[in-house]
């Protein structure tokens, strides 16, 4: 059973100014993407672990969403850290050329496929940044498995 509880909030807060600042909305990984006609992103297998195979030591490839606010002035870089704090790869994305036609949020995205060396087990961190801040980021985890046998003895 759930309890009430009481959050202090404070009295007022300048929206205008808050919705000002570069952010980081969304980082996600998946599976399968589609798009509407009308042009919504449907992500299918949202994960944030991935088995990797120990001998090779690379993530196979996957999809990585990433959707920023007021990041158009600059590249936005997205980088990846091992659990150690090495940068094992990534990748710049800038703003398409032209204005944001109204009444749309000043924000964009980008998604595609990507995939890693991953050198040990662990949490590794994708790091979102503009202006060479970080603005937040996601936890994807590692763990080595051995790809499974098929019934003839084939790896898949």
């Amino acid at each position: 059973m759930s309890e009430n509880i009481e959050i202090p909030l404070k009295k007022t807060k300048d929206i205008a100014q808050e919705q000002e600042k570069p952010r980081l909305l969304s980082l996600l990984f998946f599976d399968f993407k589609s798009e509407t006609p009308e042009g919504k992103l449907n992500l299918l297998g949202i994960f944030d672990k991935i088995y990797v195979d120990p001998e090779e030591k690379r993530t196979p490839p996957f999809g990585l969403f990433v959707r920023t606010r007021h990041t158009f002035d600059a590249p936005t870089n997205v980088v990846v850290f091992d659990p150690e704090g090495k940068p094992q790869g990534g990748f710049a994305f800038s703003p398409a050329k032209g204005e944001i036609p109204e009444p749309r949020p000043p924000q964009m995205q980008v998604l595609g496929l990507i995939a890693f060396n991953a050198p040990i087990e662990g949490h590794y961190w994708f790091d979102v940044s503009y202006n060479q801040e970080s603005l937040g980021g996601a936890v994807l985890q590692v763990e080595f498995r051995k790809p499974k046998e098929s019934l003839e003895g084939e790896h898949k």
